[in-house]
Order: structure tokens, then sequence, then C-alpha cells
């Protein structure tokens, strides 16, 4: 799945409700790499547990810089394939980003 943001800025991923590991790339407005994740299921959601308290306990995924991309692939993914930062990824950079909202 490819997350196509309007301008860069930092982001924030979290795995709500997610039973599978999940790789992450956060990629800046070229296409290159920024930081990777490898995120794994969080335990779920408690009887009673608000939706705030829920979110607040989950680990948050953080860009670190500027990402106007964020990549996830199945889990162990990233790795397989050696992407790491720095790497480019080569896609429709333009089209992505006249499609964003």
């Amino acid at each position: 799945m490819i997350f196509a943001f309007r301008f860069p800025a930092r982001q924030m991923f979290v795995m709500r409700d997610c039973p599978v590991p999940i790789d992450i790339a956060f990629l800046d407005s070229a296409g290159r790499v920024l930081t990777t994740y490898e995120m794994q299921p969080e335990e779920p959601r408690k009887p009673g547990e608000t939706d705030y308290e829920y979110d607040q306990r989950l680990r948050k995924y953080d860009s670190r810089y500027p990402s106007q991309f964020v990549v996830e692939t199945a889990g162990g993914r990233l790795r397989e394939v050696g992407l790491k930062p720095g790497d480019l990824v080569k896609f429709d950079v333009q089209g992505l980003k006249a499609r964003a909202k």
C-alpha cells in the first residue's frame, strides 16, 4: 500500500487493530527512503478500553523527517528486498503527488 500526502510532513503510524506484521518505509518527496520499521502486532483492544486509552498505548512509528510517501508491505519484505534508508524507490512520484489529498 502506498500513502501519498499532499505536502511533506512528519508522519506517525501505529498498528491499530492489525493482527499481522507489517513493514513500513517513510519516503521523502523524491522517493528516497528516510526511515523503515518492522511493525509487530499490538495486544488487542481490551474489553472496556476506550479508543483514547487504546491509541495511547500503541507504539508510534515516527518518520523523524518530513515524509510525503509511506509504503506498507508484508512483514519481512523490506529486509528481503534489502530496502534501507538512503535508497531511492522509483515510482510515479509526480502522478502520486497530483492525486494526493
